[in-house]
């Protein structure tokens, strides 16, 4: 079964920037009992998302761990930066990174965040080629 990737193309010009709508796509899936893995390009990057995913709403909660500070939280949302995954985590993974981690094969669900400049533009077309040479279903969201 191929895996499914969806492209999300931001209006904004960071991940930082993306993160209200990060948020909101985490909390979206996770309301679904989907288990969700996020792979940011940093440790700072995650702290950031980890602290986003605490206060972006104050009427909800998203049980939510930073991988490599606790790798055996029962959490069903995982924050992770390196390059080792958890292995439980095989549903989704929402990945902020230039790259395509080593482990993307392992998900059933890919959604890739793209900001609106030229070098993750360039990235993504990258990746979006990668992917359909290796038979997955694509599908590309323009967000406003």
């Amino acid at each position: 079964m191929p895996i499914n990737i969806n492209f999300y193309l931001l209006p904004y010009p960071s991940i930082e920037a993306c993160g209200l709508y990060i948020c909101r796509l985490t909390e979206k899936a996770y309301k679904k009992n989907h288990r969700i893995y996020i792979h940011t390009s940093s440790e700072h990057e995650a702290k950031t998302l980890n602290d986003s995913l605490w206060t972006f709403k104050d009427i909800s909660f998203i049980p939510h761990n930073i991988y490599e500070e606790n790798p055996t939280s029962p959490a069903p949302i995982q924050i992770g930066y390196s390059e080792e995954q958890p292995t439980e985590y095989k549903d989704i993974l929402i990945n902020l990174t230039p790259e395509i981690p080593n482990f993307y094969a392992n998900f059933e669900h890919i959604l890739e965040i793209i900001p609106n400049n030229v070098t993750a533009k360039e990235s993504s077309r990258k990746k979006y080629k990668f992917y359909q040479q290796q038979g997955c279903k694509l599908e590309t969201h323009n967000i406003t």
